[in-house]
């Protein structure tokens, strides 16, 4: 048996392969998406990365299109954008979030960020914790109290310490320590004898 390719067949098959790959080539180079955050790699910032982190922000933009969005219309992408949302009093916190990603600047209006809550204008610090208590400085009734006992740090004789232990007298005075159990001259928690008055 003898087998036998015509030569016209075979200029065919390679037309038919050819126009197989151009279409195939140009169907995937029109919808890469190599990191599968759903954009197209000719608009993704970062085309290699899912997460869409932003060296520009700190923001990490997820999949979809945000990163490609202009959130607070001034024509720079977010992606690109150092101040991607509004920030109407230039304190350089955003007036308002999606509740995920950022906090809700509490003084849209205020540059200083002066806190009712306990009387101090923060600025930029609104959002740190002085006294470690985890409570935001800008909500915290008491920001420079470190053991969370209800006394300022300035007036806490122990200010690390919730329990207001004396080694003077030996007791945990807790919210007591700047009483004044005999009413004497001296504090409690530095009074060798507070249940004694002395003279």
């Amino acid at each position: 048996m003898k087998f036998t390719i015509s030569l016209s067949t075979t200029r065919w098959a390679k037309s038919v392969f050819s126009f197989g790959l151009l279409v195939l080539c140009s169907t995937a180079a029109m919808a890469a998406d190599s990191d599968g955050d759903g954009m197209d790699d000719t608009v993704d910032p970062d085309p290699y990365s899912h997460d869409n982190f932003s060296t520009y922000n700190g923001i990490l933009w997820g999949p979809g299109d945000g990163a490609i969005g202009d959130n607070d219309n001034d024509s720079i992408l977010n992606y690109y954008d150092s101040t991607p949302y509004p920030d109407s009093d230039g304190d350089g916190l955003y007036d308002y979030s999606d509740g995920i990603l950022f906090i809700t600047d509490p003084a849209p209006n205020d540059s200083t960020n002066y806190s009712s809550t306990n009387g101090i204008a923060w600025y930029g610090d609104l959002f740190g914790d002085a006294d470690g208590d985890l409570s935001l400085n800008f909500y915290d009734a008491l920001p420079y109290d470190a053991d969370n006992d209800g006394f300022d740090d300035s007036s806490d004789p122990f200010p690390n310490d919730y329990t207001n232990y004396s080694s003077i007298n030996n007791t945990g005075w807790y919210s007591d320590v700047l009483g004044n159990a005999d009413l004497d001259s001296l504090l409690n928690w530095e009074d060798p004898n507070p249940y004694d008055y002395d003279y």
